[in-house]
């Protein structure tokens, strides 16, 4: 959804995440993993 450029605040609620910190982190560990996997293929 990030990648998709949904604001990270719509994330935090569909995520139910208290904080959108939380969701900053999330969404930047999935990024780095998908850059990881497509650099790795």
């Amino acid at each position: 959804m990030a990648n998709a450029g949904i604001p990270l605040n719509v994330i935090r609620l569909q995520a139910g995440h208290n904080q959108t910190a939380m969701t900053a982190h999330y969404a930047n560990h999935y990024n780095e993993q998908a850059i990881e996997f497509l650099q790795n293929a």
